[in-house]
């Protein structure tokens, strides 16, 4: 269950801790960080941030299945962070599992920052076809800066259904047997 907050907080989460035992309370620091993205997710409220720190976190992050993060609101969007600055969080997906990072929920006012999503593929390896990324069902005003999309025989980033959203300053490269980007109804 998430916590009502009565201001927006920073929750931390950080691979090379050992478990996710941390309370939600201690994972406000990033001494005592969560371990695992969605462990960190599900401590937020709308319009909280989470801090993500170096590392590459293979983790299936699939919000049909798993805690969503929550949707901000238009004066308190909800922010993931890298939080040592672009590039030094990668996200891949678990071996043989499909998307690792879709939002198939309507998550509003949302800003991710600073990643590199991850499909995994090679020239030689291809992966399930889906790519690292994809927004679907009604999201509107997220804001993808910063990112880097690679490595899918799928679309780099997928936007379906999405309104009122930046993407900038973001790179993709190595989609293998698609577009980089694809889009539907936007």
């Amino acid at each position: 269950l998430l916590a009502v907050h009565a201001q927006a907080a920073t929750y931390y989460v950080n691979v090379a801790r050992l478990n996710d035992d941390s309370s939600c309370a201690l994972a406000q620091t990033k001494s005592t960080a969560k371990k695992t993205l969605l462990a960190g997710i599900s401590c937020m409220a709308g319009g909280d941030t989470l801090r993500v720190v170096s590392g590459t976190y293979r983790e299936q992050v699939y919000f049909t299945l798993t805690p969503d993060l929550p949707s901000g609101t238009a004066s308190a969007n909800t922010f993931m962070i890298a939080e040592d600055g672009p590039g030094t969080v990668i996200i891949t997906r678990p071996l043989s599992n499909p998307p690792f990072y879709n939002f198939n929920t309507a998550a509003n006012y949302l800003t991710v920052d600073g990643f590199i999503f991850d499909g995994g593929a090679t020239i030689d390896v291809p992966d399930s076809g889906t790519g690292p990324f994809a927004l679907w069902d009604n999201n509107h005003h997220v804001t993808l800066q910063n990112n880097t999309f690679r490595n899918s025989y799928g679309d780099l980033l997928f936007m379906a259904h999405t309104s009122d959203s930046i993407v900038r300053g973001n790179t993709l490269y190595n989609a293998f047997d698609a577009n980089g980007v694809g889009t539907h109804a936007i």
